[in-house]
């Protein structure tokens, strides 16, 4: 997909307008793919002790059928607890049961907060939010800064979560702006160093 937009508010503006527009049945297929694409194919994942994972909202990837997975096998997760709107900071908490969790910033379900903290070294793999990506892993996000903040200096893998249809051809980034090491849809992974895998 090409938007020849200015800047990256009016290309997130653009992109949500489309996600909005999608078709539940195809959000809901999609949403499945995502998952067995993830926990069959994502070999970061399948080895991965402890799991970092984003909680979907109505615009990103349902995550929830990838914790529970996670948690059945017996992985430590963690979630992201965001430290209050407009801070741009954010601690990895872990959770036991995904229904152990309350409303948090911007509405989204995070853990309690006396939930026990885990530092980013020992994060092994982490699966991350975006509104859009490119094939060479460029991440466009929502404009919080959370996830580049949180990624930076990183040793842990990342994976963004992101519907085919909204890939871009070109991700517009800012010096601080982090890429992923991988992107995964529907159809297939896209790594930054390697061709992408079918």
């Amino acid at each position: 997909m090409q938007i020849p937009l200015k800047d990256k508010t009016e290309l997130r503006k653009a992109i949500r307008s489309q996600i909005r527009e999608l078709d539940p049945e195809f959000v809901r297929e999609s949403n499945e793919l995502v998952y067995r694409r993830v926990t069959e194919g994502l070999i970061e994942y399948v080895h991965a002790e402890t799991v970092f994972c984003f909680i979907g909202t109505n615009m990103e990837i349902d995550t929830a059928p990838i914790i529970r997975h996670a948690l059945r096998a017996g992985k430590t997760v963690v979630i992201p607890h965001c430290l209050g709107e407009g801070t741009g900071i954010m601690k990895a908490c872990r959770i036991y049961d995904i229904d152990d969790l309350v409303i948090g910033a911007y509405g989204i379900r995070e853990p309690r907060p006396n939930s026990v903290i885990i530092e980013p070294r020992e994060i092994d793999t982490a699966l991350v939010p975006c509104l859009s990506c490119d094939r060479n892993c460029k991440r466009l996000g929502q404009g919080g800064g959370y996830y580049d903040r949180f990624m930076e200096g990183r040793r842990f893998f990342t994976a963004a979560l992101c519907r085919e249809i909204l890939m871009l051809d070109n991700v517009p980034v800012e010096p601080w702006d982090l890429s992923v090491d991988a992107v995964v849809t529907e159809e297939r992974i896209y790594t930054s160093k390697q061709a992408p895998e079918e």
